[in-house]
């Protein structure tokens, strides 16, 4: 099986601190199709890869995130990079990396224990009633500065939008404090596929400013005059 180098990046969804089991790894299998998939679970949050690949091999197995890890890392550090390979080698898992004349091979025992049936969690595509196309870079960084506002980990968000033409609204709410990330979605074709533009701005409803108006000038108050003191003259 050709594994991409981006499908390394499922071991994200693993469950670290279920060493040694069937969570802690990425699972790799085919479908009826026989299409390639990796996946990845905390039991809380489902990571699913799938590619093309025209391969026959169905390794349906756990490789262990150490493994995978190990190979991202020297994927990194080798320029001209080339799709790596699992294969079973005796029961063990063989992944083997070739980039610029160089070989790396890692092999491990798959872990042990059943992992979820997670194609019965997806939901299916015609399951779907509403979508919307927002740009991913846009959506990590309405992310990140939620998780920077608020760092409790048990702090929700809420996701929701109108249509697919509407804006996507993200809201967190802790302890009085709400925040808000509002993402314009990306324009769409007739069959309801995203276009590679920059995503809709925000409109903008321009206020034509006018000049100030000068107030009224009131007339100054004149200040009432002194009566002058009459002078008195003593008689003799």
């Amino acid at each position: 099986m050709l594994i991409p180098k981006s499908v390394l990046e499922t071991l994200r969804g693993c469950d670290y601190e279920c060493a040694g089991y069937a969570l802690s790894g990425v699972h790799f299998s085919r479908d009826a199709d026989g299409k390639p998939w990796a996946a990845a679970t905390d039991s809380r949050m489902l990571i699913a890869f799938t590619w093309d690949d025209d391969g026959d091999d169905n390794p349906n197995i756990v490789v262990p995130q150490e493994m995978l890890d190990s190979i991202r890392k020297t994927a990194a550090a080798i320029k001209g990079y080339a799709d790596s390979t699992l294969t079973i080698d005796d029961g063990r898992a063989r992944l083997e990396l070739v980039g610029r004349g160089r070989q790396n091979i890692v092999t491990s025992n798959p872990l042990e224990g059943r992992f979820p049936r997670y194609a019965d969690v997806m939901p299916r595509d015609d399951a779907i009633k509403l979508r919307i196309h927002v740009r991913i870079e846009l959506l990590a960084k309405a992310i990140g500065f939620l998780q920077a506002a608020f760092k409790d980990d048990y702090t929700n968000v809420e996701i929701g939008f109108i249509d697919h033409d509407s804006p996507l609204r993200i809201v967190a709410r802790q302890e009085g404090r709400t925040a808000q990330v509002v993402i314009m979605p990306v324009a769409e074709d007739e069959d309801g596929t995203p276009i590679k533009t920059p995503p809709t701005p925000f409109p903008v409803n321009p206020v034509k400013a006018e000049p100030a108006k000068e107030a009224a000038k009131k007339p100054a108050k004149r200040k009432p005059k002194k009566k002058a003191a009459k002078k008195t003259t003593k008689k003799r």
